[in-house]
């Protein structure tokens, strides 16, 4: 995917690991998997660039630590390939609502 092609920016919460992750996607089909993985969609917004997803991690690093320190300790989560491992942080539960607002506002600045 080019830095111009349009996508969806959406971020994920998986509440029992504590995981929040940002990603990009072309359709539905990655969102979808980490919902039946048990994540609760929490921002899915279309017609994005990647851009967008870069403007939406540089904020959560500022805040938040990684979740995973390799793609190995990530597969329990995100699957058999740990696909994405870098975009995932530790956010506790009570800050999921932090998190959040700041992908929105980075989204926002797009």
């Amino acid at each position: 995917m080019n830095r111009r092609q349009k996508s969806l920016v959406y971020a994920v919460y998986w509440q029992s690991a504590r995981v929040f992750k940002v990603g990009t996607a072309t359709s539905m089909a990655r969102v979808r998997e980490h919902a039946r993985r048990g994540a609760r969609v929490m921002v899915l917004v279309r017609d994005r660039n990647l851009h967008d997803e870069t403007r939406a991690l540089n904020a959560l690093k500022k805040e938040f630590r990684r979740a995973f320190p390799t793609w190995q300790h990530a597969t329990a989560v995100l699957g058999d390939q740990g696909s994405g491992f870098t975009e995932c942080f530790a956010v506790p539960m009570s800050r999921v609502p932090e998190a959040t607002d700041l992908v929105l506002r980075a989204l926002a600045r797009g």
